[in-house]
């Protein structure tokens, strides 16, 4: 008999996702539950002239129910007056932080643990009791270098789950750079997993 596959998320779980990009990710779970009326998605952008799909995802996503948010900064997305309204989420969702694709790799590096750990900090205060903050990351070398985990356990967060994220579960869903010329362009996404954190009294 084969393993049971692992379903992270379901329609009755009420869902925050960041960073959104094109929006793609909400828009496969919200084709796949038939309504967005449980997500909230974000984007750090203003503007969806970045991505050539975006318009048409937020078109698809609104027709669904979802609650569509711009401008979210992860490192003080707990203060934003709606996000905090609608907090005690089931899930909070960050795939593939990156705070651009420029510089040297040390810095870039940094600069994504930086983001990561102000998510994480600011995610406990959104997230639901019994509720868990997901965040895929590359875990091969040298990405596993943003070490993920520890960043988790600095914000008194535990680990409770790591599964190795396949794409195809998300039917539609498409990674992004987010920025430079090549904003709109996907990127290898290697040895990837999603990381599940809850907090350390549930």
């Amino acid at each position: 008999m084969g393993k049971r596959r692992r379903i992270l998320y379901h329609s009755f779980h009420k869902i925050l996702c960041v960073g959104e990009g094109d929006f793609s990710f909400a828009l496969s779970l919200a084709r796949k539950f038939g309504t967005a009326t449980n997500i909230v998605a974000t984007s750090r952008d203003s503007r969806e002239e970045k991505y050539q799909n975006a318009s048409r995802n937020l078109s698809e996503l609104k027709s669904l129910g979802c609650t569509i948010v711009h401008g979210v900064n992860v490192h003080t997305m707990m203060h934003h007056p709606l996000l905090n309204r609608l907090r005690d989420f089931d899930r909070i969702v960050f795939n593939y932080p990156h705070a651009g694709f420029i510089g040297r790799r040390e810095f870039e590096y940094r600069q994504i643990k930086k983001l990561v750990s102000g998510f994480l900090r600011n995610g406990i205060n959104l997230v639901a009791e019994k509720g868990q903050i997901h965040i895929t990351h590359r875990a091969d070398y040298p990405y596993s270098e943003c070490r993920i985990e520890e960043l988790a356990e600095w914000e008194e967060l535990i680990l409770v789950g790591k599964v190795l994220f396949n794409p195809l579960r998300y039917p539609g869903y498409i990674n992004k750079k987010g920025d430079g010329r090549h904003c709109d362009h996907t990127f290898p996404i290697g040895d990837s997993y999603t990381f599940m954190f809850a907090m350390a009294s549930t």
